[in-house]
Parts: structure tokens; C-alpha cells; sequence
């Protein structure tokens, strides 16, 4: 298994993905995304989604979800979120950069970028005001939502 990272990301993350026999540069990962999370989603929801809002990660959540909405729920909307630099520490995993050749975003609405200020406070919101215990790529989406 080859494992590429960016310079940004730990090289220990490398191990670990290894460990969990990780394909975060497979098209499968895409593939699973949209035949499993996404129905998931139109399920849970009755099929009444209007809007989903996807943390960037290596792209293949996004590009999943964004291409079974498109084909099976073509009004509803789906956007990305990544952070930008700031002064508080980046979210590694959502910084903007350059993303796996598997992401493919022709489906996407739009790209909503959080600072991860903003992310980490969201995420302190979640955990005192909604008894969520969530990370900081889940405060970026909450963040995203709202906006």
C-alpha cells in the first residue's frame, strides 16, 4: 500500500492509515461514499434533503455524496468545506491545498472556507451547548451551515 501525505500532515498519520488498511487515494472510497452515506442521508431524511454540507478531506466524502444528490436528488444542494491558516492551529485535515486526483467536485454547489478559529469555537459551542462531543471538522461544517 502506497500512502502519499502532505508535507503539512504528520508522517505518523501514514502508520496509522496503513494500520486500517486506508484507501484514501482509491476511487473505491468515492464509490462507497455514494452507495452508502449518501442513501443513508436521503433515507434518514425521508428523501427530503435540501442542503448537505461535506468536510474536505481527501475529497472522496464530497465527491460520493455530491454525485448521488446530483443524479438522484438533483435539487438538493452540496457544498465542501475547508479551513484557511489563521492564527489558531490549522485543521490539518480540511487546510486548503492540493487534494487527491480521485476528488472530483463537478457535482458541488459551492466551496464555503472556515478559519479554523472559527471551526474550533463552533466546535466548543457543540460540545456545551448540544452535548456534542465533535472535532474541529465538524465545527467547519456547522460553521459552513449556518453561513
Amino acid at each position: 500500500c502506497i500512502i502519499v501525505t502532505p508535507d503539512r500532515q504528520s508522517h505518523d498519520i501514514a502508520d496509522v492509515l496503513t494500520a486500517l488498511d486506508a484507501q484514501n487515494l482509491s476511487g473505491a472510497n468515492a464509490l462507497t461514499h455514494y452507495e452508502t452515506t449518501a442513501s443513508e442521508i436521503a433515507t434518514a431524511l425521508k428523501d427530503k434533503v435540501d442542503i448537505v454540507v461535506v468536510p474536505v478531506r481527501t475529497g472522496a466524502a464530497l465527491t460520493g455524496i455530491s454525485k448521488y444528490f446530483k443524479q438522484h436528488h438533483p435539487s438538493t444542494k452540496v457544498y465542501g468545506v475547508r479551513s484557511h491558516d489563521s492564527a489558531y492551529p490549522s485543521i490539518p485535515e480540511l487546510s486548503t491545498g492540493d487534494l487527491p486526483s480521485v476528488a472530483d467536485f463537478s457535482d458541488v454547489t459551492g466551496m464555503e472556507v472556515v478559519c479554523a478559529k472559527e471551526a474550533f469555537l463552533m466546535t466548543r459551542r457543540l460540545i456545551r451547548e448540544e452535548g456534542l462531543m465533535v472535532g474541529p471538522s465538524s465545527g467547519a461544517a456547522t460553521c459552513a451551515a449556518l453561513k
